[in-house]
C-alpha cells in the first residue's frame, strides 16, 4: 500500500517580521504611544494598512468618528496634510496622525478606553459595511448552535468538515454589554433568552481557526475587490509576528459563502478585536489621558481626565457572563486578559478589571462626537 507524503507547508511562511504602522493622536508627544498600530501586510507587496480598515478603527475608539474624522500625514515643514483616499487605497508611510473634525493639532479629543466603553452607533455603519450583501439564511425549525451549524455545514474559513465548533461575534462574555446596546434588535428569534446566542450572532469554524478568532488574531471586514468594484467581507490578520503562517493562508481571503449573519454583530467583533493591547495602544506612557467613558448607572457617556493606572481600572463595566460549567470542567477566571486565554468556551473570554469609578474632571457629553442620529445605546 502506498503512502503519501506529507503535506506541504503553508506558501511564503518564512518573510521575515511585518513592518507596523502607527497612528497618533497628534495633540500628544511622541514620547506617548501611538493611538493604534498596525501591521504592514496590505496591498499588493505586503507594505500597508488597507485605508477604509484604518480610519474606521480610528473612528471607533474616538466614538464612532469615521465621518468626520479623517487621516494626515506629517510633511517636511512639520505640518499636517489629509490623505485623500481616492488617490490611495493602501496607507504605506510608518506613521499617521488621526484628526477629529477641523480641529486644531493640539486638541485633545477623547479616546474610548475598552469595548465594555464603546457604544455602538445603531443606522450609523461606515460606508463600506452598509454596502455588505448578506443573503438570508434558508428557515429552519432549528436553533442556537445546532441552526447555525446546519447552515454553515462546514468551517467558513477553511471548510473543513472536521473538528467543527460554533463561535460567537459578541462573545457570550459580553452579553450585558450586548443588552446595554440593544443589539437583540439585530436578531431574528425575538424569544430568545440568550440573544448572543441567536444564530445571526454564530458562525461555524474548525477549532484552531476558531481559538484564533478569539484572541484576535484575525476578524471580519469589508474589503473592495478591485476585479468586481464591490465591498465584501474579508479576513484581516492582526499580530502576525506571532503567527505569521497567518498572512498567506487567510490575511485578504474571502470566507466561504456567508448568510443569516447580522451584519451589524460582524461589526462589533471587528471593535472587539480593535479593543486589544496589541493594537490599542494609547494608554500605556505618563500622559494625563483624556477619555470617554459609559457610566452604566446613568446611562451617559461622561468625558474625564486619566493617567494609565486609573484607565487599567476602568476598563471593565460590566460583569462576564459565562454558560453553566459543567462539574467535570475546572472553573476559569473568567476575567482573563484576552491573549491568555485557552479553553473549551474560548469566546467567554473578556477584558479583565472590576468597574471602580475613576478619579479625574468629568463632563457629560452627547455620545457622537460628529453630531450624526446615532443614539447612545
Amino acid at each position: 500500500m502506498p503512502v503519501r507524503p506529507p503535506l506541504e507547508p503553508p506558501p511564503n511562511t518564512d518573510t521575515g517580521d511585518p513592518g507596523y504602522i502607527d497612528f497618533r493622536h497628534p495633540a500628544y508627544p511622541d514620547s506617548e504611544a501611538a493611538l493604534l498600530r498596525f501591521a504592514a501586510i496590505d496591498g499588493d507587496h505586503g507594505d500597508g494598512v488597507d485605508f477604509e480598515v484604518a480610519l474606521v478603527a480610528c473612528g471607533i475608539i474616538t466614538g464612532n468618528t469615521w465621518h468626520c474624522g479623517y487621516i494626515a500625514e506629517m510633511d517636511t515643514g512639520g505640518g499636517y496634510v489629509k490623505v485623500d483616499k481616492s488617490t490611495t487605497d493602501v496607507l504605506r508611510r510608518r506613521t499617521y496622525y488621526y484628526f477629529v473634525d477641523e480641529q486644531r493639532p493640539g486638541y485633545k479629543y477623547p479616546v474610548i478606553p475598552s469595548f465594555d466603553h464603546w457604544r455602538f452607533p445603531h443606522r450609523n455603519l461606515p460606508f463600506a459595511w452598509k454596502n455588505i450583501n448578506m443573503p438570508q439564511a434558508s428557515r429552519s425549525m432549528l436553533k442556537r448552535k445546532i441552526a447555525a451549524q446546519d447552515r454553515d455545514g462546514t468551517c467558513r474559513i477553511s471548510r473543513h468538515a472536521s473538528a467543527l465548533e460554533v463561535a460567537h461575534f459578541v462573545p457570550v462574555a459580553d452579553e450585558k454589554w450586548f443588552a446595554s446596546n440593544k443589539m437583540d434588535q439585530y436578531v431574528k428569534s425575538g424569544s430568545e433568552t440568550r440573544p448572543t446566542e441567536d444564530p445571526t450572532n454564530l458562525i461555524t469554524l474548525r477549532r484552531d481557526i476558531h481559538y484564533l478568532f478569539d484572541t484576535r488574531r484575525f476578524t471580519f471586514v469589508p474589503k473592495q475587490d478591485t476585479a468586481r468594484q464591490e465591498w465584501s467581507l474579508a479576513l484581516h490578520v492582526f499580530a502576525p509576528d506571532e503567527n505569521p503562517d497567518l498572512i498567506p493562508l487567510y490575511h485578504n481571503r474571502s470566507p466561504a459563502p456567508l448568510s443569516g449573519i447580522s451584519i451589524e454583530h460582524v461589526f462589533a467583533r471587528f471593535a472587539w478585536t480593535i479593543f486589544s493591547e496589541k493594537t490599542l495602544r494609547f494608554f500605556k506612557g505618563v500622559a494625563e489621558y483624556v477619555v470617554l467613558l459609559f457610566d452604566p448607572q446613568a446611562g451617559k457617556v461622561i468625558e474625564t481626565k486619566l493617567r494609565s493606572p486609573e484607565v487599567r481600572m476602568s476598563l471593565k463595566i460590566f460583569s462576564s457572563s459565562s454558560r453553566t460549567p459543567s462539574p467535570k470542567k475546572r472553573p476559569r477566571d473568567q476575567s482573563a486578559e484576552d491573549d491568555q486565554f485557552w479553553g473549551e468556551e474560548r469566546d467567554d473570554v473578556s477584558v479583565a478589571s472590576d468597574w471602580d469609578p475613576p478619579r479625574g474632571r468629568r463632563r457629560e457629553r452627547s455620545w457622537d462626537y460628529c453630531n450624526s442620529n446615532s443614539p447612545p445605546g
